[in-house]
This record gives C-alpha cells, sequence and structure tokens, in this order.
C-alpha cells in the first residue's frame, strides 16, 4: 500500500494527490516517449493531432489519453520503433 507522509494535507488532499498519481502512471511514460524523439510537447502534439494542452495534461497527470489517442500514441511508437506495450498499459 501506498503510506502518506505527514505533510498537514488535508485528507482530501492527499487522496488526491495519490488519485492523480495512479491515474497517470502513464504521465512518466508519455513524456519519455516524446524525449526519446527528442519532440517538443508542441512537435508530439501535432504528431498525434492533438492539441499541446492535452500533452501538457496527460504529462502531468491531470488527464488520461482516450483508448483513441491510445492507439495513436501506439502507431507512433511502432513507426520510430519505441518499445511502448500499449495492450499493458491498457490493463493497468
Amino acid at each position: 500500500g501506498t503510506r502518506l507522509a505527514n505533510t498537514g494535507d488535508t485528507g482530501l488532499a492527499a487522496v488526491a494527490a495519490i488519485k492523480r498519481r495512479c491515474i497517470m502512471g502513464f504521465c512518466d511514460d508519455i513524456k519519455e516517449i516524446r524525449q526519446r524523439c527528442f519532440l517538443s510537447q508542441e512537435a508530439f502534439a501535432k504528431e498525434l493531432g492533438v492539441s499541446f494542452a492535452t500533452v501538457n495534461r496527460w504529462e502531468s497527470g491531470k488527464t488520461k489519453p482516450t483508448y483513441k489517442t491510445m492507439k495513436l500514441i501506439d502507431d507512433f511508437c511502432k513507426k520510430n520503433q519505441l518499445d511502448f506495450d500499449i495492450r499493458r498499459k491498457l490493463e493497468e
């Protein structure tokens, strides 16, 4: 289990912080994929046909890509010969 440090946060703030991290174990993967191709968030967004703000929200853990967008990310990785198993991510 996850242990919470006593930071003085209210319980709700701590739960929200954990939820953000849990929603997006994926956020680090998105950033790594983008950086391995030496792309800015803006350039990566253009490659996928989404907005810069969308990529930024994924990487910060605020939102999660849709299934359709995950497929685009998977296709991008295959095209660029990056090891990324979208099926494993969908099961998490």
